[in-house]
C-alpha cells in the first residue's frame, strides 16, 4: 500500500513505504527488507571480510612493488637537499673569504689579485670547489657518479 504521507494514518504505513526499496544485505543468507516484504531478491555475494588472508596477500604484494620506488624517491630528495645545503655552505664560505680579503687587503692570506695588487679599487677573487657524491651513487655505482660543486666571489677593495 502506498499513500501520500499526509493522507496516511499514523502508524506504520508511511514508514513501510519509505523502506520498501530493495537494499543490499551486509550478511550472506539474510534476505533484504524488500524480500521480507514480498519483493523477492536473490542472495548476493559478499566481498571478503577486511583482514582476510586474501587482502593481506594483496597488501603484501602492493607494498613489495611500491616500497622500493618510494625509498628511491625519498633518498633522491634527501640527496638533492644535501647538495643544495653543501652548495650554499660553499658559497657562504667563499663570500666570507672574499670579504676578509677586502677588509684586510694585503694582509689577507693568499687570495687571487686579478689587478696585481691589493690597493683601493683593486679586485679580489676567491674560488673554491668541493666534490659531492650522491648517496644513491655510492650505493649502486660505487661512487662512480660525482659532482664538483664550485663557487667564486669577486669584490672590490674599498679601503
Amino acid at each position: 500500500m502506498s499513500c501520500v504521507p499526509s493522507s496516511c494514518p499514523r502508524g506504520g504505513a508511511a514508514t513501510e513505504t519509505l523502506y520498501s526499496r530493495e537494499t543490499p544485505s551486509l550478511r550472506a543468507g539474510v534476505p533484504s527488507r524488500a524480500g521480507a516484504l514480498g519483493g523477492g531478491s536473490a542472495p548476493r555475494r559478499v566481498p571478503p571480510r577486511a583482514g582476510s588472508a586474501l587482502e593481506h596477500g594483496q597488501a603484501l604484494v602492493e607494498t613489495a612493488l611500491v616500497l622500493p620506488l618510494l625509498l628511491l624517491l625519498i633518498v633522491g630528495l634527501f640527496d638533492i637537499g644535501r647538495a643544495v645545503w653543501l652548495s650554499n655552505t660553499l658559497a657562504t664560505a667563499v663570500r666570507e673569504g672574499s670579504r676578509c680579503g677586502v677588509v684586510h687587503g694585503a694582509l689577507s692570506g693568499s687570495p687571487t689579485w686579478p689587478d696585481g695588487n691589493a690597493n683601493r679599487g683593486s679586485r679580489i677573487v676567491v674560488s673554491a670547489s668541493f666534490p659531492f657524491t650522491p648517496i644513491l651513487s655510492q650505493v649502486f655505482l660505487g661512487s662512480g657518479l660525482g659532482i664538483t660543486l664550485r663557487s667564486s666571489s669577486t669584490l672590490v677593495i674599498e679601503q
